[in-house]
Formats: C-alpha cells, sequence, structure tokens
C-alpha cells in the first residue's frame, strides 16, 4: 500500500498487465518549494492491497492524457480479494519543464488547465 501521498510512477506505455484503479477525487494542485511543480493529487482504491497504482501519460491535441491504472505485484502469489485505498501525486514536471501547457485530462475527465 502506498503510504500518504506518496508518488505514482509514471511508466513508458506498454509494461505489466494492467488492472483497474478507482478513482475516488483529482485535483490540480500546484506544489512550491525552490521552483513551483504541477502535480495530480488523486484518492482511491486499488483491487487488491497486492496492487499498485501506476501512470501513462502523453500530449494529444494540445492536452495531456493521464491514464492511471494499477499491477499486480508478481511476487504475490496469493492476495486478499479486498479494495485497497491509496493516496498519492502523479508529477507533471516532465511536460511542464519542456514548457508544454493546456488542459489536464485524467482517465478521460478533464481535471484542469496549466496555463
Amino acid at each position: 500500500m502506498l503510504g500518504e501521498w506518496d508518488f505514482i510512477p509514471v511508466e513508458a506505455a506498454t509494461g505489466p498487465e494492467r488492472a483497474a484503479a478507482y478513482v475516488e477525487a483529482v485535483e490540480l494542485v500546484q506544489l512550491t518549494h525552490d521552483k513551483p511543480r504541477w502535480v495530480l493529487a488523486v484518492t482511491g482504491t486499488l483491487p487488491t492491497p497486492c496492487h499498485q497504482p501506476r501512470a501513462t501519460a502523453k500530449v494529444s491535441d494540445g492536452r495531456l492524457l493521464v491514464t492511471l491504472y494499477s499491477v499486480r505485484e508478481p511476487a504475490h502469489a496469493v492476495c486478499v480479494e479486498v479494495l485497497q485505498p491509496f493516496q498519492g501525486y502523479i508529477d507533471l514536471s516532465p511536460w511542464i519543464d519542456e514548457g508544454w501547457s493546456g488542459e489536464v485530462w485524467l482517465n478521460g475527465q478533464l481535471v484542469g488547465r496549466i496555463e
């Protein structure tokens, strides 16, 4: 299980077998430290405690399309079938640092806009 507000890895479009990650709330947030950092703050549930949240992202038609899903850790052969809550951030810095701005979508839903 993720600790409170860990970062969710953004991976390449291909990878391990995907399962659902159920989004309950999402917010586009600007964190401020030494330089501004845009993230998606997501809370939701995973299919089992053996699943971990992952994300992919790509720019298409000027929009940043983020897909949140889960993967099952291969070391867990047996796992209790119970929903597992999670909280995490999806870091949008790689796109913002390259000068991108526009609409941010998560799993087909508009979340907000970065100008």
